[in-house]
């Protein structure tokens, strides 16, 4: 009997054309599951860190009311100083020099999604995190200013677990390396107050209201001291959502769909 082209080649140790083809897509495949795998547990372990130092910002604004009795804000007279400012002490940072201008960058103060301290200047200091501004419409948010507020003032009227105190600041992602532009700035001097009506994703781009870099959703720092996550960006959510998380005199229900994990 004679052999076919196909078993001599077979039993030379060699591959057809169509072999090769099959196993390159197969560990093509297998690659690319590994690397968006890889990519999810990087985000999922940024989001844990971000979470963390949100709590710990809240943790800060707390031992700053007990001693002082009322809640940071920002810009107030007569120091005209950011809300991170003002809780300094409580995080426990040494400033390298008095002045604010000259304040160093701070680890606490940036979203590991978008950057560390090994990627910036010491001289940029800027922050990831910040609050809505104040008045909105007819209410104002916890830490704008330019009037100070205590927690009692936030439970008395909208609840401290349905109030936002803390969020991202909206960026550019082509902003991450920090400069004077877009939407960096200073964590010592601010102003870290930006317009709450909508909440924008990076890769949307965004220097003057608020946003986030992590997928779907972005922790937020409530004034209960929680940290949880409102479920979208917009203009999914719609404004007037936003609006009452951040406005702590609004009473208005939040949609279910809408509610903070």
């Amino acid at each position: 009997m004679t052999r076919s082209r196909s078993q001599l080649r077979r039993k030379r140790g060699g591959f057809t054309l169509i072999e090769l083809l099959i196993v390159i897509t197969i560990i093509a495949i297998l690659a690319g599951m590994s690397l968006s795998a890889a990519n999810k547990v990087q985000e999922a372990a940024a989001r844990i860190s971000c979470t963390s130092k949100l709590r710990e910002i809240g943790l800060a604004c707390k031992n700053y009311e007990s001693g002082r009795s009322s809640l940071p804000c920002d810009k107030t007279a007569p120091t005209q100083m950011s809300f991170l400012w003002g809780i300094r002490e409580e995080m426990e940072i040494v400033m390298q020099t008095p002045q604010p201008g000259n304040a160093i960058s701070v680890s606490q103060f940036l979203c590991p999604s978008r950057r560390s301290v090994q990627n910036v200047t010491q001289t940029a200091a800027p922050s990831d995190y910040g609050c809505a501004k104040s008045p909105i419409g007819r209410y104002k948010s916890i830490l704008a200013g330019p009037t100070p507020v205590t927690t009692v003032s936030v439970s008395n009227t909208g609840g401290t677990s349905n109030k936002i105190m803390v969020g991202h600041l909206g960026m550019d992602p082509n902003d991450y390396v920090p400069g004077d532009s877009g939407g960096n700035v200073k964590w010592a001097t601010g102003p870290l107050s930006r317009d709450c009506s909508q909440f924008l994703k990076d890769d949307q781009g965004t220097s003057s209201g608020l946003g986030g870099p992590h997928p779907s959703a972005c922790p937020f720092l409530f004034c209960d001291g929680s940290v949880r996550r409102v479920p979208g960006y917009s203009p999914e959510v719609p404004s007037t959502v936003w609006q009452t998380y951040w406005s702590y005199q609004d009473k208005s229900t939040i949609p279910s769909i809408y509610a903070a994990q």
